[in-house]
């Protein structure tokens, strides 16, 4: 099977519109868009070339900002009262500001890279939680030749890939929230997912990525791991 080419913008035709509704709020920063379907009545399209939706106060999202998101941020990653908060620190800037980095629909970067060795390290360590790649809907699903660690994709931060004629750049890892763990054809509510991902990988599974020199991507093309 051939995917479409993959692009600066990451795949070419993908998420250049979002339906949403408009707000009823004043404008505030938020930690991320997964309510956004809930409100889509109104079903106006915004395109890509236009302002974001949410915008946070003059001069970004501060010190005391932070401290009074803290409660909605622990709902939205799903965190228990003794696990701690994602570390929001490693996120490009503007996603502290804006519900995606400007210009995009995405929630941090263009791809979402997964390996088959997290998904079975995650089976192993949680053998009754449904471990399905389905939960993570990654744009990249790829099988190590040869691994030595869990979470083998996690090293791979800050080097870069080369998938067919597409190279990649490995931004940071994944930090998960709820979505992982809600129901979905097929598939039960699983919290114990990512209960695991919390305790056993540091609360990331997979790794974001960005497209350094865009090309066509096949099923079955080599991967190899540049620098």
């Amino acid at each position: 099977m051939r995917f479409p080419d993959l692009t600066h913008s990451t795949l070419a035709d993908g998420r250049t519109n979002l339906v949403v509704s408009e707000p009823t709020a004043p404008a505030k920063p938020v930690i991320g868009r997964r309510s956004l379907p809930k409100r889509a009545g109104s079903g106006r399209r915004q395109r890509l070339d236009r302002r974001p939706l949410y915008k946070a106060p003059r001069g970004g999202v501060g010190r005391e900002q932070r401290f009074h998101l803290a409660p909605q941020l622990a709902i939205v990653a799903a965190r228990t009262a003794d696990e701690p908060l994602p570390d929001l620190s490693i996120f490009p800037p503007e996603i502290m500001q804006y519900t995606s980095p400007l210009g995009t629909h995405f929630d941090a970067f263009p791809l979402h890279v997964l390996t088959t060795a997290s998904l079975a390290a995650l089976g192993r360590h949680a053998p009754d939680a449904h471990a399905d790649v389905r939960r993570f809907r990654p744009n990249l699903l790829i099988e190590p030749s040869v691994t030595t660690a869990d979470w083998v994709e996690i090293e791979w931060c800050g080097k870069r890939l080369r998938i067919g004629s597409a190279q990649l750049t490995i931004e940071m890892p994944c930090v998960r929230c709820v979505m992982p763990t809600l129901p979905q054809p097929e598939l039960p509510k699983e919290p114990s997912v990512l209960r695991t991902i919390v305790r056993e990988a540091g609360q990331n599974l997979g790794v974001y990525a960005t497209v350094a020199a865009p090309g066509a991507v096949v099923v079955g093309d080599a991967v190899e791991l540049l620098d």
